[in-house]
C-alpha cells in the first residue's frame, strides 16, 4: 500500500490561542504525509489577522475564511469539498483539542493491516484545563452502541471515498451532529476500532464554541426521523408539573425513539412510559437499552410495553 495522505480538518471560531495548540499537535506528527485544512467560521478581525499571520507560508496548511458565520458542520463540509485526492483519509480535530505525536502513524499502521476498512475510531483521553486526565475513552462502536455518548470528533477517521458515498455533516444539526455523523458512517461503512490513544479532548467551561449549544431534545427527534433504525414510538404519560422538565431534559442519546407527551393513548405507540419521578427518565432509557425488557419498575416510575399495539 502506498503512503496514505491524511487531511486534518479544523473548524475554528474566535479561539486563536487554543487553535495554536491544535495546529502544533499536527505539525509534530511522526507521520509526515498530511495536510491541514482550517476553516474559520467568520472570526473577528483580530483573530483572523493573528491566525493568518501564524500560519502564513506554511505549505502544510490551507486556511479558508468564511464571509459569514455558518456553523461547524458547514465549515467541515466546506473543508471536505477542497480535497481532491480521492484515496486520502480524513481526520477531524476541534480547535481546542490536540492529537498526539503518534496519532497518524498509528492510524496508518492500522489501515495497512486492515485494508478493507474505510472508517475507524481510536481511543482518546479527556483532560481538564490543567492537563489532568479525567477519563480515557474507548469508543469501540457497533450500531447498537454508537449513541452512548462516549464519542468526540477527535476519535474518528474515515476514507474520503466514504464521504463521497454518504455525504458530509448535517448542517441542520447545531448540536448532536457528531452522534448523527458517527451513526451514519459506522452503520454504512466498513468499520474498525484501534485500541490506542491518539488524541486529547479538553473538557472546559468555555462558551465560545463554533455554534451555540441548545436543548438536545428537538435534535433527538430530528435524527430519529432520519433513520429507519429508530422506529420505536413511545408515549410519555406524566403529571402536568413534569412536562416542562421533560421537554428540556438532556436524554441519554441511546434513547432515540419518537415520542409524544400526554397524548390520547392509541395503538400508534410501541411503548408507554409512566413517570411519577422525572429525575429517573434517563435511568429508564438506559435500563431498557441494556436489558430489552418490556416491563419493569425503577424507583417510582414504571415502563411498560403498549399492549394495544398489534
Amino acid at each position: 500500500m502506498a503512503d496514505i495522505k491524511f487531511y486534518i480538518i479544523i473548524p475554528t471560531y474566535n479561539r486563536f490561542e487554543k487553535i495554536k495548540n491544535a495546529i502544533q499537535s499536527v505539525l509534530r506528527q511522526t507521520y509526515d504525509n498530511y495536510h491541514i485544512i482550517i476553516v474559520d467560521d467568520h472570526s473577528n478581525e483580530d483573530n483572523y489577522m493573528n491566525l493568518k499571520k501564524y500560519i502564513d507560508n506554511n505549505d502544510k496548511i490551507s486556511y479558508y475564511y468564511l464571509t459569514k458565520n455558518m456553523g461547524h458542520c458547514y465549515a467541515r463540509n466546506f473543508a471536505l469539498k477542497q480535497i481532491i485526492k480521492l484515496d486520502s483519509w480524513i481526520k477531524y480535530l476541534d480547535d481546542d483539542d490536540v492529537i498526539l505525536p503518534n496519532c497518524l502513524q498509528d492510524i496508518y499502521e492500522y489501515i495497512k493491516e486492515n485494508k478493507n476498512l474505510n472508517v475507524i475510531t481510536t481511543d482518546y483521553n479527556i483532560l481538564d484545563e490543567h492537563n489532568n486526565i479525567i477519563k480515557c475513552m474507548h469508543p469501540n462502536y457497533n450500531v447498537e452502541s454508537v449513541f452512548n455518548g462516549n464519542l468526540d470528533t477527535c476519535c474518528i477517521c474515515h476514507k474520503y471515498s466514504l464521504y463521497q458515498q454518504l455525504g458530509g455533516w448535517d448542517t441542520k444539526l447545531f448540536r448532536m451532529a457528531d452522534d448523527d455523523f458517527f451513526f451514519n458512517y459506522i452503520s454504512n461503512g466498513k468499520y474498525g476500532y484501534l485500541n490506542k490513544i491518539t488524541s486529547v479532548f479538553y473538557r472546559t467551561n468555555d462558551k465560545s464554541r463554533v455554534t451555540k449549544q441548545v436543548s438536545n431534545l428537538k435534535f433527538v427527534k430530528y435524527i430519529a426521523d432520519k433513520y429507519a433504525y429508530f422506529n420505536k414510538k413511545c408515549l410519555i404519560k406524566t403529571e402536568e408539573k413534569y412536562i416542562d422538565s421533560i421537554n428540556n431534559a438532556e436524554y441519554n442519546i441511546e434513547s432515540f425513539m419518537k415520542f409524544d407527551i400526554n397524548k390520547k393513548l392509541t395503538n400508534d405507540y410501541d411503548f408507554i412510559i409512566m413517570i411519577n419521578d422525572n429525575d429517573v427518565i434517563n435511568e429508564i432509557f438506559q435500563h431498557y437499552w441494556k436489558t430489552k425488557e418490556k416491563h419493569f419498575k425503577i424507583k417510582n416510575s414504571l415502563f411498560i410495553e403498549n399492549k394495544l399495539k398489534k
